[in-house]
């Protein structure tokens, strides 16, 4: 993989002569003219003053100029104020998606994507060439906050695709944004043996994945009594994404690692729609509207937990305009800038206890943070409910609880949901991910 190049007196590898944004635009994305107005939306003091101008020129064009939006959403109705205006939801977009984008736009440059399908089956989406290289631009923004460029090295946790041709794609992509894929479909003391020596010999500067895959890592190099920025310096910063982090388990990664970490939170068919570095989520309001409404759809005040929609201000092709996410989250404006204060957790993941109490699946995160504390000698865990009232943790590694720990463990259930519960622990020799690699710490099977 390395090549000199001739005149400088110097090797340089290809690697290291790559700009992603150089690509983006060899591969026909409007780089120039997408950075111009990015940066001039990026530079107004107001963007909350700016959202309420786009958001209304986006409803207009989809609702002028888009069969499918028209037809099937607005119900041939345009003519409605914005809180009236239809939520779409993913299930809205299933099928064709070459259907759904105006026909006016479906012969211009556009990207195409698919969602992951770990929250339903998977759902193609496209962009408009404006709009996709916006949102790498947005990317950008996000990353120099965290003292990274888009160029830099990166060391990607992140699932393998299973097929040659997606496989022989991804490791292209990987390569032209100058990152290494670790695999983390399957789990072992090996395997992750295995990635920190590939971490000692690559000159990484940031680490990119899984929550959970970053804090697994964490801990092993924590048994290892390592330091990750000891074996590998050139690490300025690690972003957990995909995966709910918890603040404990964000302190945990960065005090193991040795740098600051990051939480980005986003889906794939809007991008990043936030990124934390202190206390709360700096949200995209460059391309992006958010709301939060109540199960009836009624726009809730702020400071109130709800549902997020999200409009894309400036995609022309596939129309996502008040698009439920399916996340609970606790939203605020400040300054002309939109804030996530804390995220809640899926909405599928509201748990429901046989006093008739519902909760959000963020308190069974706080659950989690607790019990590696508690019980001793626990590799990896996760909780499944199979009744209103029945818990059941699952654990890797050899555990057995003594009477005042189980005590304790329906204890810390008792105390942040509610008393009478029945709490079980199963040991388990691995616990499976899904099959894109996610690990997710919290099910309910009722």
């Amino acid at each position: 993989m390395e090549q000199s190049k001739k005149g400088l007196g110097t090797n340089i590898s290809i690697i290291e002569m790559i700009d992603f944004f150089n690509i983006l635009k060899m591969s026909g994305y409007p780089v120039r003219k997408a950075r111009i107005k990015y940066n001039s939306i990026k530079d107004v003091s107001d963007c909350v003053l700016t959202q309420e101008i786009a958001k209304k020129e986006i409803f207009d064009f989809h609702a002028d100029n888009n069969d499918f939006y028209f037809k099937e959403i607005l119900k041939g109705n345009k003519k409605v104020e914005w809180h009236q205006v239809p939520i779409m939801t993913r299930d809205d977009l299933s099928g064709d998606y070459v259907s759904k984008i105006p026909s006016c736009m479906r012969k211009q440059k556009m990207y195409v994507g698919i969602t992951s399908g770990s929250s339903g089956p998977p759902v193609k989406f496209a962009r408009d060439a404006m709009q996709h290289a916006m949102v790498w631009f947005n990317v950008e923004n996000h990353y120099l906050n965290s003292g990274i460029s888009i160029n830099d090295r990166q060391a990607r946790f992140y699932c393998t695709p299973i097929g040659s041709k997606m496989y022989a794609k991804e490791r292209l992509k990987d390569f032209l944004a100058n990152r290494y894929r670790f695999d983390v479909n399957v789990y072992s003391d090996s395997l992750v043996d295995s990635w920190l020596r590939i971490i000692k010999r690559d000159k990484f500067n940031y680490l990119y994945g899984y929550s959970q895959t970053l804090y697994t890592l964490a801990k092993y190099v924590d048994k290892r009594n390592i330091i990750l920025k000891d074996v590998c310096p050139s690490i300025k910063a690690c972003i957990v994404t995909s995966e709910m982090c918890s603040l404990t388990e964000q302190e945990y990664i960065s005090k193991k690692f040795g740098i600051p970490v990051a939480n980005e939170y986003g889906i794939s068919e809007i991008g990043v729609i936030a990124y934390k570095t202190e206390d709360y989520w700096e949200c995209s309001d460059e391309l992006l509207y958010l709301e939060v409404v109540d199960d009836q759809g009624n726009i809730l005040p702020e400071g109130m937990s709800g549902r997020l929609l999200c409009t894309c201000l400036y995609n022309k092709a596939t129309p996502f305009i008040r698009y439920e996410v399916g996340d609970l989250v606790i939203m605020e404006r400040i300054n002309g800038r939109t804030r996530i204060k804390s995220l809640e957790g899926r909405v599928t993941e509201t748990i429901t206890l046989p006093s008739g109490k519902t909760v959000t699946g963020l308190t069974i995160y706080y659950i989690l943070d607790e019990i590696g504390n508690l019980i001793n000698g626990v590799q990896e865990y996760r909780i499944l409910q199979y009744e209103r009232g029945k818990f059941q943790v699952e654990v890797v590694g050899d555990v057995h609880l003594s009477s005042k720990e189980q005590d304790n463990l329906e204890s810390l259930f008792n105390q942040y949901l509610e008393t009478g519960l029945d709490v079980k622990i199963k040991p388990v020799e691995h616990i499976k991910r899904k099959a894109n690699g996610k690990f997710k710490p919290f099910v309910s099977i009722i």
